[in-house]
């Protein structure tokens, strides 16, 4: 990690490979190029994604993985319900519930 910018890093700031910390807001400035709606809906989560809705945003549905064998050291790839609402990503996911049941579990965060 380096704070004091001489290896040519900006002055200031504490990087590492998790996350980056800045003095002020100006600093902040460049390093923010997140958009919520590119990850939420167009990272891949499993296979085969469904383009569903949840309380009227487009959402995308991964189905359930089939039960692995035995000796498989991956284990089943969950279920997951993911949007985006704003500025926040929503991602709901199970290894045991149905991507239906996950669709009303994110509906209801709106109930």
């Amino acid at each position: 990690m380096d704070t004091d910018g001489t290896d040519g890093s900006r002055a200031g700031m504490a990087r590492n490979d998790h996350f980056d910390t800045v003095a002020d807001w100006t600093q902040a400035a460049g390093l923010v190029d997140f958009e919520p709606r590119r990850p939420a809906l167009s990272t891949p989560y499993g296979l085969a994604p469904v383009t569903v809705r949840v309380a009227g945003q487009e959402a995308r549905s991964y189905a359930l993985g089939p039960v692995p064998d035995p000796d498989d050291i991956d284990g089943r790839s969950p279920a997951v319900v993911v949007w985006h609402e704003s500025d926040r990503v929503y991602l709901v996911a199970s290894g045991q519930l149905e991507a239906e049941t996950l669709l009303r579990i994110a509906a209801s965060l709106y109930d």
